[in-house]
Order: structure tokens, then sequence, then C-alpha cells
């Protein structure tokens, strides 16, 4: 991987009880999300995707996310 740190851009997206952090940069193609429980870090879920796809890859994370049941 090659990268500059100062380059990195963070976004934080809620979805319902869940956290997404994403981390890309403008001269970096992957992008990488983290989905997080808000209520509890018991799992997560890791994703890599694509600069010019990750917002609508974030639209398909919201619906998974939405037919996951957590007690």
């Amino acid at each position: 991987m090659n990268y500059n740190l100062e380059d990195l851009m963070v976004e934080r997206i809620e979805f319902e009880n869940y956290l997404a952090i994403l981390v890309k940069t403008k001269n970096w193609t992957p992008v990488k999300i983290w989905c997080i429980g808000k209520s509890t870090k018991e799992w997560f879920l890791k994703m890599t995707t694509e600069l010019s796809r990750h917002k609508g890859d974030i639209k398909e994370l919201e619906k998974l996310i939405g037919y996951i049941k957590t007690e």
C-alpha cells in the first residue's frame, strides 16, 4: 500500500443501530469501510470497495444492515 496519511479522509455514517467508518483518499483506488454496532462492539464488518462505486456500496450496506437482527 502506498498512501500519504495526510491525504486520508475519514467519514462516519450512521445506520439505525450501526456506525460505519469509511476511509478513502483522492489518489488511492481502494476505499476501506468498517461497520460496528453502536450498543455493542462484539462484531464488526470489514469491506473494501472502490472510489468510483463506494456511494452505491454504502446504500447496499445500509440495506444489508436492515436485515441483520441483534439481541
